[in-house]
């Protein structure tokens, strides 16, 4: 059983290319995002997707991640959320929407800020996905 995941993301400009990383206790998942126009809190939120994603399947679970605008947002304890999501409509609200409401739709699961010190497992697996995708092609 899961009772946490740690989520992480990693964002290289110049080659406008991101990774997403999930750590659970038992597993490591990774991947790279490819999207137009990304930008580094879309790698992110895009990490805590593919966490919730898991998450559906465990009873109780908790997300430690170690972003603060994307924690606030999702968990509604910010006046930013209405003028991120305006912003966003330009961009991926779409995605920001779909992220909002499968947390939303899973009380099961709560998402919580942790400090970057405390994700150390979850930075090192998404910065080693980036760099696999970008030097390794």
């Amino acid at each position: 059983m899961t009772d946490y995941i740690y989520v992480d993301a990693s964002y290289q400009r110049q080659n406008d290319v991101g990774s997403w990383a999930v750590v659970t206790e038992d597993k490591q998942y990774s991947g790279l995002i490819d999207a137009p126009n990304l930008h580094s809190f879309y790698c992110e939120l895009y990490a805590v997707y593919q966490a919730l994603l898991i998450a559906k399947q465990y009873d109780d679970v908790v997300i430690y991640c170690d972003n603060r605008g994307v924690v606030k947002i999702l968990n509604r304890e910010t006046d930013e959320v209405t003028q991120f999501i305006d912003y966003s409509k330009k961009r991926d609200s779409n995605f920001l929407h779909k992220v909002y409401y499968l947390y939303q739709d899973n009380p099961h699961i709560k998402i919580r800020k942790i400090h970057r010190s405390e994700n150390k497992i979850a930075d090192r697996v998404a910065r080693n996905m980036l760099y696999n995708g970008v030097y390794n092609k």
